[in-house]
């Protein structure tokens, strides 16, 4: 086999971008024609293993303790620091979290997409903050409009992160903060809180067509996180006047979701707005406790079988292609077409 093919190979591999066993397949292709028995000759990753989960943890959790320390240590002495100097110190630690996530080596695989993406999600909070200091302490700026200005910058923030590397936690942090800012710009508007539910709502909503129609990366952490988002929004309207019924609509909406991507995740979050909705539902509308458990029982024998039914038939997500069978090869070797990319590794 030619070196330049083997180069190419062995690169692919510890990039990513191929497996391990359709790197041997095209080896064998390369060298006679013929491929290798499957389970014999398994190619040998040169990638190196990152750390265990635990190890992992740990770090994040380290991490965290060390935060807060320093935070109860700075509470001690912080109202006496000048507000610039707080402002400047803040916008450090935030200009400090993103270059730290910037400078995490790529082949890392999945390990280092997580350590980015969190160095980036507190990035965004730093900035978060640093906005904070400078409407209220700075600036001084009426606290109305301070929490809308605050959000807005920190979303438009985590917004070109998420485009920079379109991860599903930067994606979350994002959609948090566009529902958020829409909510408080809503209620500064028309100071109506139900008002502001709806502009929380209609932003989910908005982020789960966005997953639905495969428009953005990635497209079913798009589908969650609108479904996150819609599940928080419509759980603020559970007590008081129609605001059962919009819960109840909204959840079940979610279950529909599910079920047409058979995605079992959001399915459990619809299920879950409805464990929440229904009884407040079903207490106006049917004063017999009797009636009330018949009608929690048939929903949540119900919502079993839509488990079952999203379980038996696999989750079929934004974007994906046909399901991989014996026809199509669903080995996932050269006959599929491009090379999938492994589990947790980017682009």
């Amino acid at each position: 086999m030619a070196v330049g093919l083997e180069i190419v190979l062995t690169r692919g591999v510890a990039e990513g971008v191929i497996t391990g066993e359709q790197a041997e397949r095209l080896r064998h292709l390369g060298e006679d024609g013929t491929g290798p028995v499957p389970g014999e000759g398994a190619w040998q990753s040169p990638t190196r293993r990152g750390p265990s989960l635990v190890t992992e943890a740990l770090g994040y959790l380290g991490g965290i303790i060390l935060l807060v320390g320093a935070i109860l240590i700075g509470s001690q002495y912080w109202p006496d620091v000048d507000p610039l100097v707080r402002l400047g110190v803040v916008v450090l630690v935030a200009v400090a979290f993103v270059v730290a996530g910037g400078l995490v080596p790529r082949g890392l695989d999945a390990v280092g997409t997580r350590l980015r993406s969190v160095l980036w999600a507190l990035s965004v909070a730093a900035g978060t903050g640093a906005a904070a200091i400078l409407f209220y302490d700075v600036v001084d700026l009426d606290d109305d409009h301070v929490p809308v200005l605050m959000f807005l910058l920190a979303t438009v923030y985590a917004l070109a992160l998420w485009t920079w590397r379109p991860t599903g936690l930067q994606l979350a942090v994002a959609a948090a903060g566009t529902a958020v800012t829409a909510g408080l710009l809503v209620m500064l508007l028309v100071e109506s809180f139900d008002a502001a539910i709806a502009g929380v709502l209609v932003v989910g909503v908005v982020w789960l067509a966005l997953g639905w129609a495969a428009v953005i990366r990635p497209p079913r952490a798009a589908l969650v996180v609108g479904a996150g988002i819609v599940f928080l929004g419509s759980q603020m309207y559970v007590v008081g006047g129609s605001g059962p019924i919009w819960a109840v609509l909204a959840s079940a909406g979610l279950v529909g979701v599910a079920l047409y991507h058979r995605d079992l995740i959001i399915l459990g979050i619809g299920s879950l707005g409805l464990l929440f909705a229904l009884p407040n539902l079903i207490y106006e509308w049917f004063p017999s406790v009797v009636a009330a458990a018949v009608s929690l029982l048939v929903v949540g024998g119900l919502l079993v079988v839509a488990a079952l039914y999203t379980a038996r038939r696999g989750r079929q997500h934004p974007g994906d292609g046909p399901a991989k069978g014996p026809a199509n090869g669903a080995a996932g070797g050269p006959a599929n077409g491009p090379a999938t990319t492994p589990a947790g590794q980017e682009r």
